[in-house]
């Protein structure tokens, strides 16, 4: 029977801690492992530390590359915002709705691709679907609106989970309302 395995990278993700054995321990660990092979009437061999070891850090190191493989999988993700008047100040360092919104990225680690879907400019049916297949196609599974009422967020609340938050001009004046943006995002960073 086969006992279930898995590998020390996610044991320590899972916060467990991989221990070693001292180099002044080593010997003494080898001999009282080869006294108790010795014990055994069984044709069972004790393994070098030297080479389990070194297993170990292989097994590691490829461990370490399949996670990095995964974390930029998960980056790739992009963040759908939708809300009114976002065309007006996106990168435009000087106004300060697209500084709290550089805070906000920072603190949160949003760090990828960020698209934004203005409603004031989605005036349009044509315009409304073009830009819910865009949404659709990106491959988002969660969608920040600041406008829940437009006909776009009714539309991808029907597939997507929609995170309703207060607009940036909300939080500037009131900093209950960046409380509320981080409790209502906070769940769906930690997944």
């Amino acid at each position: 029977m086969v006992s279930p395995k898995f590998s020390s990278g996610l044991f320590e993700q899972l916060g467990g801690v991989s221990w070693q054995l001292r180099s002044n321990y080593q010997g003494a660990f080898q001999q009282a492992c080869s006294e108790e092979a010795g014990s055994n009437t069984g044709a069972s061999t004790v393994e070098p530390i030297e080479h389990s070891l070194l297993q170990v850090e292989e097994s590691r190191a490829a461990d370490a590359t399949m996670f990095q493989a995964v974390s930029n999988e998960m980056v790739s993700h992009e963040l759908i915002l939708i809300g009114g008047g976002l065309h007006g100040f996106w990168e435009d360092e000087s106004r300060l709705e697209w500084q709290l919104w550089g805070q906000i990225c920072e603190t949160l680690g949003w760090m990828h691709d960020i698209r934004f879907f203005d409603t004031e400019v989605l005036t349009t049916e044509e315009a409304i679907y073009a830009s819910f297949e865009e949404i659709l196609s990106s491959g988002a599974e969660q969608v920040l609106t600041m406008d829940v009422d437009h006909s776009l967020s009714q539309q991808l609340s029907e597939g997507m989970v929609l995170i309703e938050v207060p607009t940036l001009e909300e939080m500037l004046s009131d900093p209950y309302a960046k409380r509320s943006f981080y409790q209502a995002v906070l769940p769906f960073i930690s997944q």
